[in-house]
């Protein structure tokens, strides 16, 4: 995917064991590095979902922080700009992006509450 200013994104997974992998994300063909995350213990994306560059140019992403048993509980997190914006979640879904307000919304569920979420960029 391209931003506005012409940088493009990708996601690529790499190998940890012979049949396990994690996923990065790549800018102009350079890894990020993995950033700070709310899960504690996670020093990997499983999974790297929902991409996209916002009308001013930020990068949005979620992400599989945790990988649990059952797939209830797995935790997931938003980032802008590979910053996590500082809350997980167990499902994150229905997310739409209205370039003209520049405002991302997007449903997420934690435990049995259900949460609507919007991120300025």
């Amino acid at each position: 995917m391209y931003s506005q200013n012409g940088d493009y994104a990708f996601v690529t997974e790499e190998t940890i064991t012979d049949n396990q992998y994690y996923s990065v994300i790549y800018i102009n063909g350079k890894k990020l590095d993995f950033p700070s995350v709310v899960t504690e213990g996670s020093k990997f994306f499983t999974g790297i979902y929902n991409m996209f560059y916002s009308v001013n140019n930020k990068l949005f992403f979620t992400a599989t922080t945790r990988t649990a048993e059952s797939y209830n509980d797995n935790v997931y997190e938003v980032f802008v700009d590979n910053i996590s914006l500082g809350k997980t979640y167990n499902s994150i879904g229905r997310i739409n992006y209205d370039r003209g307000l520049n405002l991302a919304t997007f449903l997420a569920g934690r435990g049995k509450a259900l949460y609507e979420v919007k991120v300025k960029f």
